[in-house]
This record gives C-alpha cells, sequence and structure tokens, in this order.
C-alpha cells in the first residue's frame, strides 16, 4: 500500500488507478479503505486483460501464446501497461515503487536503469501515442513465452530504435533529448536511482535516513527491483534506512498502519 498512497499523495491533481485482477481484495486490516476515504483522486478498478487488449495488436499474443508462458504475472503485466498507455494515455507504475516527487508536468517519458539499459517501470506517453503501438507490435513479432526478458527486450529495442540508436552503450547521450517520436528519456536518477543488483541494498542499510535529501534530490520515484530478492537479512523497523524514511515521508497512513500493528520488519 506504500506505493500506492506515495502516488496519490504527491499527485494530488491527478487521479491514481489502482488496477487490479481480482474481484474481492483481503483488506482485514481496513488499510486500503482508510486511503480510499483519505486521497479523493485514489480509485479502485477491476482490470479485464481481454477487454483492455482487444483492438490491439498483441490480442493474438495473449490468445494464442500466452498460455505457455512460465511468467504469465510479469509478461500479462507487460502487455496491459503498453495497451493502457496507448488506448487512454497517463503515467504507469510498478507497484514497487515510491513516488517523492509530483510527475503531473512530466509527459511522453521513458526512464534509463543505468547507464546502459531503458525500463517501462514507469513512464508516461500521451494517449494515442505511436511509441507503445510500435513496441506491442514489436512484442508481437518476437514474442517469446520461454523468456523472462522478452517484452523487456522488445520495449528496449524499439524505444531505440526511435531514438535512432542501435547499441545500449550511445543510451548515456540521451537524456534531455527529446527526438525520439516526442519522448524524453530521463536519467538514472529520475526514476531508477540506486537501480541494480549492487546499488538496491543501499534503500536497507541502517542509519542512512539522514543522506534521504541528498541521496534523491533529483528524483521523482525509487524503484526498488531486486531489493526484496537480495537482501540477506531482515531489516527491523525503526533503524533509519532510506526505506523507511521513504514511508515515512511519502506514505504516512501507510506507516501508521505498520506502527500500530506493531510490525518489526520490512
Amino acid at each position: 500500500m506504500g506505493c500506492i498512497e506515495s502516488w496519490s499523495r504527491t499527485n494530488p491533481d491527478l487521479q491514481v488507478w489502482f488496477l487490479v485482477r481480482c474481484k474481492r481484495l483481503m483488506d482485514e486490516d481496513g488499510l486500503l479503505r482508510k486511503l480510499l476515504q483519505h486521497y479523493p483522486n485514489l480509485r479502485l478498478a477491476l482490470l479485464q486483460p481481454e477487454a483492455v487488449l482487444k483492438n490491439t495488436p498483441i490480442l493474438g499474443v495473449f490468445n494464442r501464446r500466452f498460455k505457455d508462458c512460465k511468467w504469465q504475472a510479469a509478461h500479462l503485466s507487460d502487455f496491459l501497461r503498453m495497451a493502457l498507455l496507448w488506448k487512454f494515455g497517463g503515467f504507469y507504475s510498478d507497484t514497487d515503487t515510491v513516488c517523492i516527487k509530483s510527475v503531473s508536468h512530466l509527459h511522453n517519458v521513458v526512464g534509463l536503469t543505468n547507464d546502459r539499459s531503458l525500463n517501462s517501470a514507469v513512464c508516461h506517453f500521451d494517449k494515442g501515442h505511436e511509441l507503445p503501438r510500435d513496441i506491442m507490435k514489436r512484442i508481437r513479432k518476437t514474442y517469446d513465452a520461454g523468456n523472462y526478458f522478452s517484452n523487456i527486450l522488445a520495449v528496449g529495442k524499439k524505444i531505440k530504435e526511435a531514438c535512432g540508436i542501435t547499441h545500449n552503450k550511445e543510451l548515456i547521450t540521451l537524456p534531455g533529448n527529446d527526438t525520439c517520436q516526442g519522448v524524453t528519456v530521463m536519467p538514472s536518477e529520475a526514476f531508477f536511482p540506486l537501480n541494480g543488483r549492487g546499488n538496491s541494498k543501499l534503500y536497507f542499510q541502517p542509519k542512512k535516513a539522514h543522506d534521504f535529501k541528498q541521496t534523491f534530490n533529483s528524483s521523482y520515484t525509487l524503484h526498488l527491483a531486486y531489493t526484496w530478492s537480495t537482501r540477506e537479512e531482515i531489516v527491523p523497523v525503526g533503524n533509519g534506512t532510506l526505506y523507511e524514511k521513504a514511508i515515512q515521508l511519502y506514505s504516512p497512513i501507510t506507516y501508521k498502519a505498520i506502527m500500530e500493528k506493531h510490525i518489526d520488519f520490512f
């Protein structure tokens, strides 16, 4: 819930849609209900994949090849985000992020995760933008149900084509450049600071909270990919980590619920 609250709190002038596939959600502690009541811009909606993918280039992939996929949750997320962005436009974010600055002024943006790769975990496209459509066409052509990175590779390939480059090492020249079919490639610190297996553990190092503003001065979001799988030990609440500071500042209702339930660790 920390992700959902942070986006709602830092972007009060935007509607934040929490899209789910299950018809019933477990909310035994009432936290989701509290968030919906507190943030008038937060919406909860049921997502029906067949309806979202209808009349898109990847409906056939979903109907014929997706059933053999080993990573259905990840691949379906890839399909749906591009279809939603093309059909409706807006900002998309994975749920392993914390939004720490308003993104309301950003349009048609993708981000570098480091100097050598692109990531669609946080991105914005206007309704009907050709790049999400072209990415779906690329996925239709190259989709491999047995390759976890199949869609990620398709996204990177299509964006590089739009930017007129062929090699990953050329990505370092892109930040701030809006010649990629009208899309701006943001530097890694914008959406993916500390991203990667080497740096992700820094989110949970004790007594780093005092470095928060300096560390993320140029950031809009924190992306916690890999952090849950690479941590070697439990991190106690109250240990002064960067992640805890982010939840305290940008997801206060969620943080209060954690404290009231006497949860001792993240």
